[in-house]
């Protein structure tokens, strides 16, 4: 996974950045606003999400797309710390908004960025399940034992899966 992140990276930082998306109408903003609609008066989102935000939708003039993966990936992080504090709802809405951000950056439509966008959504879909997320926390020694557990038909499921997060993209 670690091998398959860094090529990640390396992808989206081919990608020219300096393509220009326009702020108020974009989706990061509506989703947002939704996920602000749903929150309490008292609650807020974390202060960097919700600086951009503000700065963004007040905004005439559009962004880079530079800003918008720097957004997403502060996020993604804050969505990833919110998870492992257990903060389930605040992780929630963070992996939303940079959802809408990666819908946004969908208006970046060159080559480098339709191979990073297709690379990245084959990775998620492959080391993204309950199951890969399981294995992946128990100690490598019973990693297999934790993945044949259950029905026939849930064993199954599970080598199949397991199979293809183990399979090689390069």
């Amino acid at each position: 996974l670690t091998k398959a992140r860094a090529k990640e990276t390396q992808l989206w930082g081919e990608v020219d950045k300096s393509v220009k998306v326009f702020g108020p109408d974009l989706n990061t903003v509506k989703r947002a606003e939704k996920i602000k609609a749903d929150m309490l008066p008292e609650e807020k989102l974390p202060k960097p999400i919700e600086a951009f935000i503000t700065r963004i939708s007040a905004q005439q003039e559009p962004i880079s797309a530079k800003e918008l993966f720097t957004a997403r990936s502060r996020a993604l992080e804050m969505g990833r710390e919110a998870t492992a504090k257990n903060k389930f709802g605040q992780a929630r809405r963070m992996n939303e908004i940079a959802d809408a951000m990666l819908d946004d950056l969908m208006m970046v439509t060159d080559e480098t960025a339709i191979v990073a966008r297709d690379f990245s959504w084959k990775l998620n879909q492959r080391f993204n399940t309950d199951l890969v997320r399981g294995i992946r926390k128990v100690e490598p020694e019973v990693a297999l034992e934790t993945g044949i557990q259950g029905s026939d038909t849930q064993r199954a499921l599970n080598i199949q899966a397991m199979k293809r997060a183990t399979e090689s993209t390069e």
